[in-house]
């Protein structure tokens, strides 16, 4: 009986185990392994859940991002390249992305990651907008990239 008892247990602590390896979020997603670069960028100004500005910026051309395991290397025009490390986790269901590069330190909100596309967003601290010759401030300010696959 006490035999059956610690096979049974043994059992359980195996498939919790293989379980907790499935679902670890700290594992690099395989999806995001490989080259992007940047498509679109954008701002968005929120004041009271309602968007009251937004600004396309230009993508940066000279820069693509390379997933590789728990690496990735920024290459810029000319060659220069600057490595780092990334993780994915999930925090408040929501699919997060670190990217440490030397230096800094960025967490953004995976939004979006297909096997062509790729969204994250920031919200950033500084929450001011020109409104024509006025300087306006809002109470959320959202950073959005959209990344192609090469």
């Amino acid at each position: 009986m006490r035999i059956l008892f610690f096979m049974s247990l043994l059992l359980g602590f195996l498939h919790l185990e293989n379980q907790l390896k499935l679902t670890n979020p700290d594992l690099p997603d395989s999806s995001i392994q490989g080259r992007w670069a940047p498509k679109s960028m954008q701002t968005q100004y929120v004041v009271d859940s309602h968007l009251v500005h937004e600004e396309e910026h230009a993508p940066e051309k000279n820069k693509i991002y390379v997933f590789d395991n728990a690496t990735v290397r920024v290459e810029y025009t000319g060659g220069h390249t600057v490595p780092g490390t990334y993780r994915i986790y999930n925090e408040d269901d929501r699919k997060k992305i670190v990217i440490q590069l030397p230096g800094t330190t960025a967490t953004y909100n995976l939004i979006a990651l297909t096997a062509t596309s790729m969204v994250w967003q920031q919200d950033l601290d500084n929450t001011s907008y020109q409104a024509g010759t006025e300087l306006k401030s809002a109470e959320r300010a959202i950073y959005t990239q959209v990344f192609i696959k090469l």
